[in-house]
C-alpha cells in the first residue's frame, strides 16, 4: 500500500557528531509503502540511550553494526520508542489506526540477532515502518499494545527499564549444546577429571589433552570429529571447558570465540591464574553463561547455581552511576524488597552525583537503605571505596560505565563470593583482564544486553502498581530539530536522567527547568512542581488516542 507524505529522519553516516545528519540537520524522504504484515507507525516519543551516543562516537566500530558501511548505507538510530499506528496491514487483533505500541528492539530471526535502531531502521524520525523483521521474529511480533494509562515517555522507557530487570537473570544455556562445537583446554598435571554428561558434541577440539585421555574421562561424551591441538581454532565454539591451571592467553582466545548463548565452565580444584584477557564487548553482547567450581566433575560444575540477584542486607556498588542507566540501577537497588542495606554510587563527577543523590535520597530513606556517593575526582575516593567495601569487598559490583577500564577496576572491588556485572557495552576489540579464575571460588560474573517483551510487560505492571515512576527520570526534552544537541549532551554527560524526543514539537533541547520557565502554563501539571508528567504530555500532544502528536 502506497502512502502519501514525507518522513524526517536523522542518518548516521560514520563516526562522530559531524557524521550525524546532513549539514547538522535531519533529512526528508517519502513515507515508505506498507506491505502485507507490516505497520507504519508515528513516533510519538523516543528516549535517547547511551547506546545511541556510543554508535555516534564509534561509527562502524560499534559491535552490533558488524561490517556495515555507514557512508554507503546510513543508519537511523532510536530504539526506545512510543508509537501510534498510522497504517496497519499486520492483521493483529485490536490493532488499528491510533493504537499505541511499544517495541522490543532485540529481534531474533533464525537465531540471528538484529536490533531496531542499529541494523534495522530506528525511530529518530517522524515515522517508522515495522516490517517483517519486527513482526515475524522467532518470538513472534516484537510490537505490543500499551494501555492508555501508561504515558508516552514511560512507554519509551519500557525497554531501558526492562534491560535493568534483565540484568538479574541468566540468558543462556545451563548445559553443553548437543551436536555443538566444544573446546576443552587442560592445564599441566594429571587429574581424575570427569566430563560426565551424555550430550555428545559434533566436534571437540582438545588443547593440552590427548585423545586417549579425553576418551578415558569423557564417559558418554563422545564426538564424531575429535582433534588434538588443531593449528587453527574454530571460528566459533558453543562451549568451552577449562580443566585446571591452563594458559590464560589460550583460554582468552577460546573465550572470544564463544558463540551467542555459549557456555564457559572452569573446573579448578586447585590454584589457577585469576585473570584472563577477554574482549569485553563480546562478553557483553553475546549472552554467555560463565561457571566455575572447585571440582573434578563437569556435571557438578554445571549444576552449581550462579547468583544473579542482590545479597539481602549486603552492599552494592553501582560503577558509573550518574548516567540514566546508572540512575535506573540505583532506583532498583534502593527500592527492591530484597535489596542491599547499602548502595554506593560511583561516578567521575561530583556535581552530577550530588544532583542524583538529592533526587534519590527520599527513596533510600523510605526503604531504610544507606546511599553513599563517591566521585572519582574526589581526593579520597579510593579510601572511601575501600571503607565501604570492607575487608571482603562489595557483594555486587554493577559496571554501568561503558569503559573496559571500569570493568577491570571493579574486579578488584568485588567480594570473593560476590557478583560482578558487565552491564555496559564497550568498543569491540577492547581487551580487559577478567577474573575468570575466581569463578571456582564462588564469584559470579555476568553481562547483560537487551530484554524481552515479557520483561517490558513486567515493567508496565510495575508502573501501573505505582512501584516505578518512570516520568521522574526525564531530565530534558527536545523536538526533532534539536536531536543532534541531545546526542551531544548525552556524550558530554550534561544530564543525569533521560532526554525525551518529541518529534512533533518545534523545540530546541531544554532541561525540564528551562521548559517550565519557557512555558509556565505547564508548571501546574509538573509532578511535584518539577518533574515531567503524563499530564504535561497530554497538554502538549493531546490525550492518548486523540490522534494528536
Amino acid at each position: 500500500m502506497e502512502t502519501k507524505g514525507t518522513n524526517r529522519w536523522w542518518p548516521l553516516h560514520g563516526r562522530g557528531l559531524e557524521n550525524f545528519g546532513v549539514d547538522g540537520s535531519y533529512v526528508t524522504a517519502p513515507l515508505p509503502a506498507v506491505g502485507d504484515g507490516e505497520i507504519l507507525a508515528r513516533v510519538e516519543a523516543a528516549t535517547l540511550c547511551a547506546s545511541d551516543a556510543k554508535m555516534v562516537r564509534l561509527g562502524e566500530d560499534y559491535p552490533l553494526f558488524g561490517n556495515r558501511d555507514l557512508a554507503a548505507d546510513p543508519a537511523c538510530l532510536g530504539h526506545e520508542l512510543s508509537l501510534a499506528v498510522e497504517v496497519t496491514r499486520a492483521g493483529l487483533a485490536g490493532v488499528g489506526p491510533g493504537t499505541r505500541l511499544g517495541v522490543q528492539p532485540d529481534l531474533y530471526t533464525g537465531g540471528v540477532r538484529h536490533c531496531i535502531g542499529v541494523d534495522v531502521t530506528g525511530g529518530f524520525a517522524d515515522y517508522i515502518l515495522l516490517g517483517h523483521n519486527v513482526m515475524e521474529t522467532d518470538g513472534g511480533p516484537m510490537a505490543f499494545t500499551v494501555p492508555p494509562e501508561i504515558g508516552r515517555a514511560a512507554t519509551a522507557m519500557l525497554e531501558p527499564l526492562a534491560c535493568v530487570e534483565g540484568t538479574f537473570r541468566l540468558w543462556g544455556r545451563s548445559s553443553l549444546l548437543e551436536g555443538g562445537r566444544l573446546a576443552v583446554i587442560a592445564g599441566e598435571g594429571t587429574r581424575d577429571w570427569r566430563l560426565d554428561l551424555p550430550a555428545p558434541p559434533d566436534r571437540v577440539d582438545l588443547f593440552g589433552l590427548s585423545e586417549s585421555r579425553f576418551r578415558a574421562i569423557a564417559g558418554g561424551l563422545g564426538a564424531a570429529d575429535l582433534r588434538v591441538d588443531p593449528a587453527e581454532l574454530q571460528p566459533q565454539y558453543d562451549d568451552v571447558v577449562v580443566l585446571g591451571a591452563a594458559d590464560p592467553d589460550r583460554i582468552g582466545a577460546l573465550f572470544d570465540r564463544l558463540a551467542d548463548r555459549g557456555t564457559f565452565t572452569w573446573l579448578a580444584p586447585g590454584e589457577t591464574a585469576a585473570d584472563v584477557p577477554i574482549d569485553l564487548a563480546h562478553f557483553h553482547y553475546s549472552k554467555l553463561v560463565l561457571r566455575g567450581a572447585p571440582t573434578l566433575s563437569l556435571a557438578e560444575a554445571l549444576a552449581r547455581p550462579i547468583r544473579c540477584g542482590y545479597r539481602p542486607g549486603g552492599t552494592t556498588l553501582i560503577y558509573g552511576a550518574s548516567g540514566a542507566m546508572g540512575r535506573f540501577h540505583l532506583e532498583r537497588a534502593l527500592g527492591h524488597p530484597a535489596g542491599p542495606a547499602r548502595v554506593v554510587a560511583l561516578a567521575r563527577r561530583r556535581d552530577r552525583l550530588d544532583r542524583l543523590v538529592d533526587e534519590l535520597r527520599p527513596l533510600a530513606d523510605e526503604h531504610g537503605r544507606a546511599l553513599e556517593a563517591i566521585a572519582i575526582e574526589d581526593v579520597d575516593f579510593a579510601n572511601r571505596l575501600a571503607r565501604f567495601g570492607g575487608d571482603r569487598g562489595f557483594d555486587e559490583a554493577i559496571v554501568v560505565a561503558p569503559e573496559a577500564e571500569a570493568f577491570a577496576a571493579a574486579r578488584h572491588l568485588v567480594a570473593a563470593d560476590g557478583l560482578l556485572v558487565g552491564f555496559a557495552g564497550t568498543r569491540k576489540g577492547d581487551r580487559v583482564p577478567a577474573p575468570l579464575g575466581r569463578l571456582a571460588g564462588g564469584l559470579s560474573i555476568t553481562a547483560s544486553s537487551g530484554s524481552t517483551v515479557a520483561d517490558q510487560h513486567e515493567v508496565i505492571d510495575r508502573i501501573a502498581r505505582g512501584e516505578l515512576r518512570a516520568e521522574r527520570h526525564v531530565a530534558a526534552v527536545t523536538g526533532l530539530a534539536g536531536l543532534r544537541d541531545g546526542i551531544a549532551a548525552l556524550i558530554d554527560g550534561r544530564f543525569t536522567g533521560k532526554i525525551l524526543l518529541l518529534p512533533s514539537v518545534d523545540w530546541p533541547l531544554l532541561s525540564i527547568d528551562e521548559l517550565l520557565v519557557r512555558y509556565p502554563e505547564l508548571a501546574p501539571l509538573a509532578e511535584a512542581g518539577k518533574y515531567w508528567s503524563k499530564e504535561m504530555e497530554d497538554r502538549i500532544l493531546g490525550p492518548v488516542g486523540s490522534g494528536g502528536a
